[in-house]
């Protein structure tokens, strides 16, 4: 499985942009040396598509680091790429949205930044969704609460009061998640 380099590019500039640059230098440091040279000594192609094992080992080394071994920090940080990677124009469309029909478009955005993945939705309605992707390969508990922050981010963008949407399970494989909103 593989991610667009958007996705490592927009999660590296949320980790300095929450934590600082002290914070992603520790993050940095903490990767395994192949992947830190990756990152340092090549420039990262927003269009290329990168191993799903790069994001994993980052998500691992924010867990270490920023998270003090807790997971959930990387939530904050798909709220903040979120917010980088819809900015100026997209900031505009997506504020054009309401929430429900921002729901309608996930699977289309999740093709844009993974090149597998399947939605199941148990539920999807004004003010909440439930919703399984499946199919995919490599994810961590990490990458799937950055999911989580970054449908959670999509949502406030188009106004909504207050949003939350969490992970309800996950595995390598698939995440489930839970969003609720006040439109």
């Amino acid at each position: 499985m593989t991610l667009k380099g958007t996705a490592l590019s927009s999660t590296l500039g949320a980790i300095e942009h929450v934590h600082g640059a002290s914070g992603l230098a520790a993050v940095r440091a903490a990767l395994p040396t192949a992947v830190r040279r990756l990152i340092d000594d090549e420039p990262i192609l927003a269009v290329r598509w990168y191993p799903v094992e790069i994001v994993a080992a980052l998500h691992v080394a924010v867990r270490d680091v920023v998270g003090h071994g807790d997971w959930s920090a990387s939530h904050a940080l798909g709220m903040a790429a979120a917010r980088e990677d819809f900015k100026n124009l997209y900031r505009i469309v997506i504020r054009a949205l309401t929430p429900t029909t921002v729901w309608s478009r996930m699977e289309r955005m999740w093709t844009l930044y993974n090149s597998r993945g399947k939605f199941t939705w148990i539920e999807r309605k004004p003010g909440s969704v439930h919703v399984i992707i499946r199919d995919v390969a490599g994810y961590n508990p990490g990458m799937w609460n950055a999911v989580a922050g970054r449908g959670q981010q999509v949502i406030l963008m188009t106004g909504a009061k207050a949003a939350n949407v969490a992970v309800v399970r996950s595995t390598e494989s698939e995440g489930e998640f839970e969003g609720l909103w006040f439109e």
